[in-house]
């Protein structure tokens, strides 16, 4: 699978997760703002004062991270194998949901 195909399918897919969301419109990896993770990562500091909060696997192609600012700004990224980091998702009023008791890893 072309990384083209890979982060349009990845877009599609984060489309459909993030329901609650207004994701970017992202019909293409034309479409999807994407550069190396050293300069995402730094404008998302500069700019929005956002660092990573959440990480995870998507496929041995992809790895999704959100960053989120003390002000509750929030950027959703996917980064492929050769470091190049595509923008999914962006947002404000980010909060976190404290888990259950009873919640598996509470």
């Amino acid at each position: 699978m072309t990384r083209k195909t890979t982060f349009a399918l990845l877009s599609a897919a984060a489309a459909v997760a993030l329901l609650s969301v207004q994701p970017m419109p992202a019909a293409t990896a034309q479409d999807t703002p994407c550069a190396e993770r050293t300069n995402v990562v730094s404008t998302l500091d500069s700019q929005y004062k956002e660092s990573p909060r959440a990480i995870g696997l998507v496929s041995k192609e992809a790895v999704l991270e959100v960053f989120v600012s003390e002000t509750g700004t929030w950027t959703v990224v996917v980064t492929d194998p050769a470091g190049v980091s595509c923008v999914l998702a962006a947002g404000q009023s980010w909060e976190e949901i404290p888990l259950a008791s009873n919640a598996p890893g509470a």
